[in-house]
């Protein structure tokens, strides 16, 4: 089967398909020609965010998913993802630790988001 380097659905599919392979690299390939030919779509930087945390990039998936965020602040892949970059990066994991547990994931993951910027100041 022959891929047409533009058809955005095709290279979405084809990378969503690898991630769920656990390929990371090889679907980080697709989504970085998805990039250039929609920089700004919201999917094709959380699929991005999904896969560096499957790599155990976790501060790149933690920034991807912070662009992810600016498009659209109430996304809750974005969200959820970002919170999980936050949750299992090694020098995080204790202050995430004692945050409480709410039943809305937006609201822990904002929380998770508001301790890593306070971190950086």
């Amino acid at each position: 089967m022959e891929l047409d380097p533009r058809n955005v659905d095709a290279l979405t599919d084809l990378a969503t398909m690898l991630r769920v392979l656990r390929r990371y690299d090889e679907a980080l390939e697709v989504l970085e020609r998805e990039r250039r030919l929609v920089p700004d779509d919201l999917q094709v930087l959380v699929d991005t965010g999904r896969c560096l945390l499957g790599l155990q990039r976790y501060s790149e998936a933690e920034s991807v998913l912070r662009r992810a965020l600016a498009l659209n602040p109430y996304s809750a892949p974005a969200l959820a993802s970002a919170a999980l970059a936050i949750l299992t990066a090694p020098d995080l994991r204790e202050v995430a630790g004692d945050l409480t547990i709410s039943s809305d994931v937006r609201v822990q993951a904002r929380r998770l988001l508001e301790v890593r910027d306070g971190e950086k100041e």
